[in-house]
């Protein structure tokens, strides 16, 4: 499965779609790296401003995420958290991915009108108007950061899904379809061409070969069929004659049969016509 990092504008549903999305994925899990970032300003309080400025945040990030992955034995991790700064995603990313964990990402992307909505209608500390109207001041200040880095870079290397006029599960939906469609398989032909064949186009390409057919020996009777009836009668007849007679049957002409088994080969026991007329004389 796959590490899916959700990224777009502050106060654009991503916790809301990270959480649809572990509801509808099969034993998958959420990671945070926020709480990263709060143990970095715990550990160095007043040093930065922005926890994702700190250098130690993206490799303990990319790591976190690599052995949840591992920890979840290959089920899907989502990972919601806005990246704009362009070397800080492409560091984390590409950790990521060198680790050999498929990585989808996702963007959540919104027109500033539909942001501006959302950030003012939102309430991120309910009953505690004074810290929500904090989360707010940064999201409107962090609103054209995203604005300039989906123009510069972000539209182009994410998988975009426009919100601006979908419900939460209507985004929930169209991720689900990207994320269907990314992990199937790629249909290959097999065996592989060679050689001239492998630069021809699919579908100039010859189908592939047949083995040839070997000739195949008759294969033997079936124990209940005519002939092996007529073989086992043939076999009894015989068995069944003296010793002395069975040697004589031998020399008998080949006009005359065994009146036991007229349809066998077995020769009739008795004197020929020849050796008869020749001892009358």
């Amino acid at each position: 499965m796959t590490v899916l990092w959700i990224n777009g504008p502050f106060g654009g549903g991503k916790t809301t779609q990270a959480t649809n999305l572990l509801r509808e994925l099969p034993g998958s899990v959420v990671f945070d790296p926020e709480k990263v970032g709060c143990i970095l300003r715990e550990t160095f309080p007043g040093k930065r401003r922005d926890f994702q400025d700190f250098p130690a945040w993206r490799p303990l990030v990319a790591e976190c995420v690599i052995r949840v992955h591992e920890e979840n034995e290959g089920r899907p991790v989502v990972v919601p958290m806005t990246l704009l700064n362009r070397e800080y995603a492409s560091e984390i990313h590409d950790r990521i991915r060198s680790a050999g964990a498929p990585l989808v990402h996702l963007l959540l992307h919104a027109e500033p009108g539909a942001i501006s909505t959302r950030v003012e209608g939102s309430m991120e500390y309910p009953g505690d108007e004074e810290r929500s109207e904090k989360v707010r001041v940064f999201r409107r200040k962090k609103a054209p950061v995203y604005a300039e880095a989906h123009q510069q870079w972000l539209g182009a290397q994410a998988e975009v899904i426009d919100t601006t006029h979908l419900a939460p599960a209507q985004v929930t939906e169209q991720a689900l379809k990207i994320i269907g469609e990314l992990r199937a398989p790629p249909q290959r032909q097999w065996p592989p061409p060679r050689g001239l064949a492998a630069h021809r186009p699919a579908e100039a390409r010859p189908g592939p070969r047949r083995p040839p057919e070997r000739h195949r020996p008759p294969a033997a009777p079936h124990p209940r069929s005519q002939d092996a009836r007529a073989a086992r009668a043939r076999t009894s007849c015989i068995l069944r004659r003296p010793p002395a007679l069975v040697i004589m049957s031998a020399r008998l002409s080949a006009t005359s049969r065994c009146p036991r088994c007229p349809e066998s080969g077995a020769r009739a026991v008795g004197r020929s016509p020849e050796r008869t007329r020749r001892q009358r004389r």
